[in-house]
């Protein structure tokens, strides 16, 4: 009846593989997450999560008030261009 936090154990190993850059389809913009999880857009800094650092995501402008954030073929939710936040498709 342990918790994970009193079994878990960092791996000795580090993952020496290298992140592929994904291609996305004409109309999209291809951004770079950095290793905080930030994309830069239109000059202001969006967050989009920590666990794709080093990963790009698709932009795709919806009108002139938001974009969706694509990563490969997964809507992650929209940009809403006014207050530069993300906001998750769960969260519609």
């Amino acid at each position: 009846m342990k918790t994970p936090a009193m079994v878990y154990v960092k791996s000795e190993r580090k993952y020496e593989g290298s992140v592929e850059y994904i291609e996305y389809p004409g109309g999209y913009i291809s951004m770079q997450v950095n290793d905080r999880g930030y994309i830069n857009h239109k000059g202001r800094r969006v967050f989009i999560t920590n666990a794709l650092g080093a990963y790009n995501v698709g932009l795709k402008t919806q009108g002139k008030s938001s974009c969706e954030v694509w990563f490969n073929n997964t809507l992650l939710g929209e940009i809403y261009l006014k207050s530069f936040v993300l906001k998750s498709i769960l969260e519609k």
